[in-house]
């Protein structure tokens, strides 16, 4: 692996597990089983291309933020009564769909707190072992993946606060039940009492 390799320095495990991801999703698709053999190569482009759009707008660091600046941006439209949110709409219903992508990625900060921990510790441990890794490469250690220097409560608030909250909030309001959010802001609250003891 190169770090010179644009993809390479935040979010190389991220990207080559997505990619792997899709890879075998195309794989298993291909299978005489599945019902993509009678779909047609047009409607199959297009599941493809729809498949490869929801992994990607995934990774955090590609877009997330533009994407929850645009999703606030068409919220409030709606909210305002200038344009409906309207699920029969192309772009809407896409938006739709990579929100719940990267809501159902997250979800597990949306559960109680001692969910919440147990997923964040797995998912940290993950962080930590590709850090070892780059380390052990000689490599610089992206952000949040050092076991040596995270500090757990105050990385998760800000996970919480600056990634989880925004794209919660805006499925929130388009389903129109905010225990999801609540949830967050407690465990929001729990780990900020932690970091002040």
């Amino acid at each position: 692996l190169s770090p010179r390799v644009p993809w390479q320095s935040q979010t190389s495990g991220q990207y080559q597990r997505r990619v792997h991801g899709v890879a075998t999703c195309f794989q298993i698709l291909q299978h005489p089983k599945c019902n993509s053999s009678t779909a047609s190569s047009d409607e199959y482009g297009k599941v493809r291309k729809l498949i490869i759009e929801l992994v990607l707008v995934n990774l955090i660091c590609s877009g997330h933020m533009s994407f929850v600046a645009e999703a606030e941006k068409r919220l409030s439209q709606a909210e305002k009564g200038q344009r409906p949110f309207d699920f029969e709409d192309a772009k809407d219903k896409g938006m739709f769909e990579k929100m719940l992508i990267k809501c159902a990625d997250i979800s597990s900060q949306t559960r109680k707190i001692e969910i919440a921990r147990v997923w964040t510790h797995l998912v940290l441990e993950e962080f930590c072992n590709q850090g070892d890794l780059e380390m052990k490469m000689n490599l610089p250690v992206s952000p949040n993946m050092n076991r040596h220097e995270l500090n757990v409560p105050k990385s998760q608030s800000g996970f919480m606060k600056f990634i989880c909250r925004p794209i919660i909030d805006k499925l929130t309001r388009i389903i129109r039940d905010k225990t999801w959010l609540e949830i967050l802001e407690e465990n929001i609250q729990v780990l900020e009492l932690t970091t002040i003891q």
